[in-house]
């Protein structure tokens, strides 16, 4: 250690703070070597651009792409979006606040929603026969059990 080290440490220890300033100069060439760095950076780019523009040859007039007219295969993009969503919702909220048949030979008719919903909360959901229920498995059987033994 320099003296000069023990006699600010002396100092700073009498007075309760440090006295010296922070040097800002490695901060100042850390951003201005940041800056440099950027600049080289965009020069670089700037001129493999222009170099790779020259060496991109020019497309020719009167190429089969740009003079075909067909169409290519399905699927194709969609060309409105939006009025094919407006659509596509029409025609669903449509069927669903209609009547109409869903399979005429076996008697099978499609309601509207909202007298289907009306209709299940006056009679309640059917019970399924037991052949449909599903089968308990052994870890819910067993949770069961453990959860009947607590109670």
């Amino acid at each position: 250690m320099h003296e000069d080290d023990e006699k600010i440490k002396e100092n700073d220890t009498e007075r309760g703070y440090e006295q010296r300033d922070v040097s800002y100069a490695p901060y100042v060439r850390w951003v201005a070597g940041l800056f440099l760095f950027t600049g080289v950076a965009v020069l670089t780019s700037l001129i493999v651009f222009k170099v790779m523009v020259r060496l991109t040859p020019a497309p020719v007039p009167g190429s089969s792409a740009a003079v075909s007219q067909e169409l290519p295969p399905q699927p194709r993009l969609q060309a409105h979006p939006a009025l094919d969503l407006l659509l596509y919702k029409r025609a669903e909220d449509a069927q669903l606040n209609s009547y109409g048949w869903v399979n005429r030979q076996e008697g099978i008719v499609r309601i509207p929603v909202g007298l289907a919903l009306d209709i299940i909360a006056k009679q309640g959901l059917p019970e399924l026969p037991p052949s449909l229920r599903p089968q308990a498995t052994e870890k819910e059987t067993y949770h069961n059990e453990l959860t009947n033994h607590v109670r």
